[in-house]
């Protein structure tokens, strides 16, 4: 389930790497990796959401990513 005021810009994502280098995170047959952005008044915050089935399980904001490779 997508947040209210969430814009779903309908990218999945493969893959992200955080700043650190180390840590990496993958879609899988269970979660699937979404990015969407949320207003805030005077400024937009982009997350990658982890959704299991319909239920958002965790965020990560995207000021700590490295990188994304989107899915296919």
């Amino acid at each position: 389930m997508m947040p209210e005021k969430a814009i779903n810009h309908g990218r999945a994502i493969q893959t992200i790497t955080w700043t650190d280098g180390r840590a990496v995170m993958s879609a899988t047959e269970k979660s699937r990796l979404v990015f969407i952005s949320e207003y805030h008044g005077d400024h937009d915050e982009d997350w990658v959401l982890v959704v299991e089935g319909d239920k958002e399980m965790a965020r990560h904001n995207t000021r700590f990513i490295e990188s994304i490779i989107w899915a296919d």
